[in-house]
């Protein structure tokens, strides 16, 4: 429950919007949406301002520009393993 208290989901649930009606208006997918209100995926720059200008206020980025990708976290695991062995 404690997403409930996220700034973009108070901000969304004020305008009174669906989760769809907010995706098709910053044009994102409503699962990216879902995913940036809860806090699990990276809200750039740009999306942001969006997120600003439909909602009316100052929303930030994320600290981090984009989070780590697949690759560079199979990569990392696989580095990481002692020589000789099978991944």
């Amino acid at each position: 429950m404690a997403d409930l208290f996220s700034p973009l989901r108070q901000a969304r649930l004020l305008h009174r919007l669906s989760l769809d009606e907010v995706a098709s208006a910053v044009g994102a997918s409503g699962g990216h949406v879902s995913r940036l209100e809860r806090g699990f995926a990276v809200l750039s720059p740009d999306l942001a301002n969006r997120f600003s200008k439909l909602y009316g206020i100052k929303i930030q980025p994320s600290p981090v520009a984009t989070p780590p990708t697949p690759r560079a976290r199979r990569t990392t695991l696989t580095q990481s393993r002692r020589p000789g062995r099978r991944p």
